[in-house]
Parts: structure tokens; C-alpha cells; sequence
């Protein structure tokens, strides 16, 4: 029923080359619940990842009208729907054990926070100092540049290990991002694959979490 339910709250998205529409998973969602829930069952509990599921296509979008180079480009990766299911219970039951241990200043990461939270609480913290007699403040940003794509797998694992997450979810989790590629897709052309050995694509449902616990 869970996984009737979360086809049912599927958004209109970009689908993979070997992906159906979310069209026919929502019609046909009664037909396609029962399968796909014994494939999540199946691939949870064996720990073992279907290697589809770790494929990304990475279509790049204009930044600005007119790019001139590749820094122009935002890398926006396609994952398969089927994938991004699994992954939504995955992340609700990870995000439940590890949630308390998570740094409440990640506004853009936490459930029912956002980038608005931290600009709301950064300017009540000047103010609040601002207010005060004899006080200035002192303001350094820091920019991590490609966050996303530099997280390191190993420091991952290790830091979910560290924060108690279920071996059971470490295990699938692990397979998950081993053995992880994409390839890119522009005006119907498909590149050959790449493997990655660090960063996670950042249209995953996990993806929030992973910065999270570096």
C-alpha cells in the first residue's frame, strides 16, 4: 500500500531512456504497486543494489543565456523512478535514526527548514548583536564549491556507521553508491557511461543526506 501511495504522489519529471512515464506509473499504479514492492523488498533485504538503479543522465542547462563554457551549464541528473521510490523509504528510515545527530545549522538539508530559515536566522543574529552597545559584526562566507559532487563515498559510509545508522541500511546504502555512473544526454545523444568514484547526482532523494553527514 505504502508504494501505491508514493506512485500516486509522483510529480511530472524527466524520465530515463529506459524508464516509463510517470504518466503510466500513476494510471497504472494498482498494476505496478505489487511488483515493484517486492523488487524494493528484494533488493533491500540482499543488500544489492539493480545496477539501473545506480545510472544517472546528466542533462546540462543553461545558467545564462548565452554559455560560453562548462561552469555556465547546471548538471541536473535523471534517476529511474523505480529508484527514487526505494529511495524514499530509505531516506525516511535513515533520517529518522540519524536525524538528532544532524547539525541543526543545515537549513537547506533538514525536513521543514530551508535557505528562507537561514536567512531569517543569520539576519535576526546581526541584529540581535547590532542592538547591543559597543558591538559590530564580523562576517566571513565560505563557499564549498561543487559540495555535491566531491563527497567522498568511503567518509559516508563511515560517518553513517559513526552515527548508528542500521547495518542493514549502511550494507544497502554501500552498494548503492558502489559501482554508481551516469552519462549525458543532450538534443537525444547518449554519452558512454563513467564511473563515479566520489560525489553523489543531485536529483537522488539521498542526496540531501549525504552532505549531512560529512
Amino acid at each position: 500500500m505504502d508504494v501505491y501511495k508514493r506512485i500516486l504522489k509522483l510529480k511530472p519529471r524527466s524520465t530515463t531512456p529506459t524508464d516509463l512515464p510517470v504518466k503510466i506509473y500513476k494510471e497504472c499504479a494498482p498494476e505496478l504497486a505489487t511488483p515493484l514492492c517486492s523488487i524494493i523488498n528484494a533488493t533491500l533485504s540482499q543488500y544489492l543494489c539493480p545496477v539501473d538503479w545506480k545510472t544517472s543522465f546528466v542533462t546540462p542547462i543553461p545558467k545564462t543565456a548565452s554559455p560560453q563554457s562548462l561552469n555556465d551549464l547546471r548538471p541536473v541528473a535523471i534517476t529511474p523512478i523505480s529508484s527514487l521510490i526505494c529511495e524514499d523509504f530509505v531516506f525516511d528510515w535513515a533520517y529518522n535514526k540519524i536525524s538528532s545527530f544532524l547539525n541543526i545549522q543545515q537549513f537547506g538539508n533538514i525536513r521543514a527548514t530551508s535557505t528562507s530559515h537561514y536567512l531569517v536566522s543569520f539576519l535576526d543574529f546581526i541584529h540581535s548583536h547590532l542592538d547591543k552597545r559597543n558591538t559590530s559584526v564580523a562576517v566571513a562566507f565560505v563557499d564549498f564549491k561543487k559540495a555535491s559532487d566531491l563527497v567522498d563515498h568511503t567518509v559516508v559510509i563511515n560517518k553513517a556507521i559513526n552515527l548508528g545508522l542500521p547495518s542493514h541500511l549502511t550494507a544497502w546504502l554501500a552498494d548503492f553508491l558502489t559501482g554508481s555512473r551516469q552519462a549525458v544526454r543532450f538534443q537525444k545523444q547518449t554519452s558512454s557511461y563513467q564511473q563515479l568514484t566520489c560525489g553523489v547526482p543531485q536529483g537522488i532523494k539521498m542526496a540531501p543526506l549525504f552532505p549531512d553527514t560529512d
